[in-house]
């Protein structure tokens, strides 16, 4: 008897591995699985005046009903109130459910960018969407979303996929000043002091191509402008990274150094009761290129130049957005906390003011190791 329950147990266990199977096949072949996704305002519609939001997004595999689809990539675009309602939307199209749980990338459009209250909706629907992962590349374009999602940089259909490979390459911190961001620490910077830098991606000349570079400055959660790389270089010393070249001209000669390690920190002091915030950098370099002059005071030049950028940067923060970029005031609260507390009582605890008033006092070291 014991050996014939054994079989029926061995001849139904493979059956219901094989249903399972199945199962999770039927399942695969039934979900969406997007790997990139854009949102940008909604554009004027008098079928649906109350729209709010554009979502568009790409799925590997062929479908029937995408809005475009090349090479077995499906890129759908729709409107509506809220992320949850886009969705449904979408899956009564495909007759499929859609899955956020591997999209490597979210990019915001322009337009959404610049309305502050509908950008802070739409960060707390993502935040309320389980599936979305907080470590989500955030990316800012001033190009349709539609048309970043049809690039093939590279050849490579899946817009997502060629970001994310894009990081793993230059070390995961991104390159250019600004740095890479995900969801996470967007939300956080917005949380902090209602700003942030977001890192641009924009489309090629032949709009094939994707270029990296420059960042949507957002202050009081709205688009202030896109800036250019080199506004932003400042940006680099004070954030992990390295390999980075920098270029100066003296002598009619272009040098380039590249940088091997690079430290930033931030000190406070008061100079006859004014507050002075030390933006110090030490750096170690190597020269790139063939040198037809001594070395020496080549240190001085890349430290002046540098120090350059660093006032830029502060300018284009503090002075065009009111931004906290590098959190000078938890900063200066935590470490410095007598300072803190009496230029805030002299400022009726206006930081806006304190910050416009501290000076910026660049001090970079650089040791050229070649």
């Amino acid at each position: 008897m014991k050996i014939r329950k054994l079989g029926y147990l061995l001849l139904i266990v493979p059956i219901m591995g094989l249903a399972t199977n199945s199962w999770d096949r039927v399942e695969l072949e039934e979900r969406g699985f997007v790997i990139t996704m854009a949102i940008d305002a909604a554009q004027p519609d008098e079928d649906s005046p109350a729209d709010r939001i554009k979502l568009a997004m790409t799925l590997p595999g062929p479908r029937a009903v995408a809005e475009q689809e090349d090479d077995g990539v499906a890129i759908y675009a729709e409107q509506g109130q809220t992320i949850a309602q886009v969705k449904e939307n979408i899956c009564r199209k495909m007759s499929e459910s859609l899955y956020f749980g591997h999209a490597k990338v979210l990019i915001f459009g322009e337009e959404i960018l610049a309305d502050g209250d509908l950008l802070a909706r739409v960060l707390e629907d993502i935040a309320a969407n389980s599936e979305i992962n907080s470590k989500c590349i955030v990316l800012a374009t001033g190009d349709p979303i539609e048309d970043i999602l049809a690039a093939k940089p590279h050849g490579q259909n899946l817009v997502g996929l060629h970001i994310s490979k894009y990081y793993e390459a230059i070390g995961g911190n991104g390159a250019g000043g600004v740095g890479k961001m995900d969801l996470e620490m967007l939300r956080d910077a917005l949380n902090r002091d209602n700003s942030a830098i977001i890192p641009k991606i924009s489309l090629c000349e032949d709009e094939e191509g994707l270029i990296f570079g420059g960042g949507a400055i957002l202050a009081d959660f709205e688009l202030v402008r896109f800036a250019e790389d080199e506004e932003l270089a400042g940006l680099l010393w004070f954030r992990r990274g390295g390999g980075e070249i920098r270029t100066i001209c003296t002598n009619d000669e272009y040098i380039s150094l590249k940088i091997v390690s690079h430290r930033g920190k931030f000190n406070f002091l008061e100079e006859n009761g004014k507050l002075i915030c030390i933006a110090e950098v030490k750096i170690s370099g190597s020269i790139e290129n063939y040198l037809t002059m001594p070395i020496d005071g080549l240190d001085e030049a890349f430290a002046d130049s540098i120090s350059g950028e660093i006032l830029e940067i502060f300018g284009i923060m503090r002075d065009e957005g009111g931004i906290d970029g590098f959190a000078l005031r938890e900063r200066l609260r935590k470490r410095h906390h007598g300072l803190y507390t009496r230029h805030n009582a002299a400022c009726d605890n206006d930081w806006a003011d304190i910050y416009q008033n501290m000076e910026i006092r660049p001090v970079v070291n650089v040791k050229i190791v070649n």
